[in-house]
């Protein structure tokens, strides 16, 4: 019985863990879309100044 438990509660936190990395990984994503966007918009600033 007590090494169900201890498997139970690694498989928890092997969860815990996966879900976490899926977090950063979504992050990620929306921060590398918000720095494009960024870019994207002082490229065409700087494009329309020297124009």
């Amino acid at each position: 019985m007590p090494e169900r438990r201890r498997d139970e509660k690694k498989e928890e936190k092997e969860e815990k863990e996966e879900e976490k990395k899926g977090e950063k990984e979504e992050k990620w994503r929306r921060d590398r879309g918000n720095a494009l966007g960024w870019a994207a918009i002082l490229i065409w600033g700087a494009l329309v100044i020297l124009a």
